[in-house]
């Protein structure tokens, strides 16, 4: 899957399934309203899994493991006073967060 490809397939998904993104927030959120101060966005990703029935337009999965690294950088550049809750390794996402900045 080439770079451009799989940015767009995130910001259809996104799009298509606000739910997702909700439930991102939500989690993160209660992770840090319990004094977590940094931790994984996959644990958050897995979380969505586990706990939810959610049905997205996605034909394999609820949430792609592709759009981890999307899904932690749209939290960084909503609430950028959690900036430092992820740890980032570079990525494709970076692209995608760097021109909304």
């Amino acid at each position: 899957m080439t770079v451009k490809n799989i940015t767009g397939k995130f910001i259809e998904f996104d799009r298509n399934n606000p739910e997702i993104w909700n439930a991102f927030k939500r989690f993160t959120f209660q992770a840090i309203n319990t004094g977590c101060t940094h931790f994984g966005a996959k644990m958050v990703v897995e979380r969505i899994r586990w706990d939810t029935m959610l049905t997205t337009s996605h034909e394999r999965f609820k949430i792609s493991n592709d759009y981890t690294a999307f899904y932690a950088r749209k939290f960084m550049f909503h609430y950028p006073q959690h900036k430092n809750l992820f740890a980032f390794k570079p990525s494709i996402a970076d692209r995608l967060y760097e021109r909304a900045a």
